[in-house]
């Protein structure tokens, strides 16, 4: 357990603001990012009172400000009786996909629940705007407050780039139920919906050509650079926890249970047919018509290939 804010030196602050921030390579350099963050925590009454009068009292007043910085408005949750979504700059507000958005809730409807939630994607919204104009400058909140959060979510995201998603297959230990999608490009999603864990695999090349036509020439500045050669999204949802900020800084990786599984080139048709069944229903079955020496020289075909990553 972290001590209170008021006792925490100098080294213990940064590691903190470090875990918060997100600072560190970009997805760029190391192709690893955080996609998305949950965090929980139980503000102080005069601190939930600034959210709640910021909600009431400010945004109506906001509402036809065209200058205000990121363009918050009100937000519905489930569970919370007040919300606000605020985006990373006015531009961003129209990106159709809302990555850039921020979420903040308090007022929990039900018990169990800590007084104030926060949700948002430190890959798009940057650490100075959430703790400069969020927390600092519409609630009056500093940042070390946050400092005894839980996080109950994290999204985990790796791009591998000249790769497609047709040419693996993908398992996680006892996950067993897959979904797979077509619309710009092909998504698969393993594991249950509403489970702690959740990989979705998808084009990220063909969504980000999805997303710049939906913003149209006229917001041609936010449009992302869309890469030359493919681009394989590879994201783990881990969900249901209740981890302290600081150990983020100590999360394993959970890339390393993925198993991934690259189509070899010198499949036969009927090799590469059981492939794609494998993709949908899994080895065993689409190798059950296989006798045992072409079961053996397909699964050598396949370490012999070995994964992307």
């Amino acid at each position: 357990m972290l001590p209170n804010s008021q006792t925490l030196d100098g080294e213990q602050q940064a590691m903190c603001t470090d875990a918060l921030t997100c600072t560190g390579p970009t997805v760029e350099e190391q192709r690893l990012s955080i996609d998305r963050i949950h965090i929980n925590v139980d503000l102080a009454e005069d601190k939930v009172d600034r959210i709640r009068s910021f909600v009431d009292e400010t945004l109506p007043q906001m509402k036809n400000d065209s200058s205000a910085a990121g363009h918050p408005h009100r937000w519905y949750p489930r569970r919370y009786t007040h919300g606000f979504i605020a985006y990373l700059s006015d531009w961003l507000k129209w990106e159709p996909v809302g990555a850039t958005r921020f979420y903040c809730a308090t007022g929990p409807k039900c018990a169990g629940y800590k007084n104030t939630h926060m949700n948002w994607n430190p890959a798009k919204s940057d650490s100075a705007f959430v703790a400069g104009i969020i927390l600092d400058e519409y609630l009056q909140i500093p940042t070390n407050s946050l400092i005894d959060s839980t996080v109950s979510r994290i999204d985990l995201a790796l791009d591998v780039p000249e790769a497609r998603i047709e040419d693996q297959s993908f398992s996680w230990p006892k996950m067993t139920e897959v979904e797979n999608r077509y619309s710009k490009g092909r998504t698969m999603y393993l594991g249950a919906r509403a489970g702690a864990t959740r990989i979705i695999i998808y084009d990220k090349r063909a969504e980000i050509q999805k997303s710049n036509s939906q913003l149209g020439h006229f917001y041609e500045p936010l449009h992302e650079p869309v890469p030359a050669h493919d681009l394989m999204r590879i994201e783990i949802r881990l969900k249901k926890l209740s981890m302290s900020i600081s150990e983020l800084l100590t999360l394993s990786n959970p890339f390393t249970q993925l198993a991934v599984q690259v189509r070899p080139k010198n499949f036969s048709r009927l090799e590469s047919s059981r492939f794609d069944l494998a993709l949908h229903e899994g080895f065993s079955r689409a190798t059950s018509i296989f006798n045992s020496a072409e079961k053996k020289a397909y699964t050598r075909k396949l370490k012999k290939a070995g994964g992307p990553c």
